[in-house]
């Protein structure tokens, strides 16, 4: 009888942990893509990059490129999506957990020719209850 309860119990003590708890991503993207270049993403238990990292790295890799090789349809990166000819728009979540993800906000702006003239890097988080 006790063992009935303990095999029901034991999965509900678990729920606190997944709704806490979040999940590292341990994702190793492309070196190519926008976020390999920036490093992003880390390897599972490394610690991540700060948001003013990322920008600095993604301002030495882009900064003077052309945004449309960036934005190429289909863009290498799935999380980028074009927002107009001269911008770009990236997130990349690095946890994610079932009440909140937490990541990376990239923003990529060209000039009119589709220079790249910036690369912005932003803390991003989702609360989802």
């Amino acid at each position: 009888m006790r063992l009935r309860y303990a095999a029901v119990l034991f999965p509900l003590a678990l729920v606190p942990l997944l709704l806490t708890a979040p999940v590292a991503c341990g994702c190793e993207p492309d070196p190519t893509s926008i976020a390999g270049q920036m490093e992003i993403y880390a390897s599972y238990g490394a610690e991540l990059a700060s948001a003013a990292k990322n920008q600095a790295l993604g301002e030495r890799a882009f900064l003077g490129k052309d945004i449309h090789r960036l934005a190429r349809n289909p863009t290498p990166d799935r999380e980028c999506v074009s927002i107009s000819a001269t911008r770009l728009k990236c997130t990349y979540w690095n946890a994610v957990g079932i009440l909140y993800s937490s990541g990376r906000q990239v923003q990529i702006e060209a000039d009119n020719s589709g220079n790249v003239r910036a690369v912005l890097s932003s803390n991003s988080t989702n609360f989802s209850a």
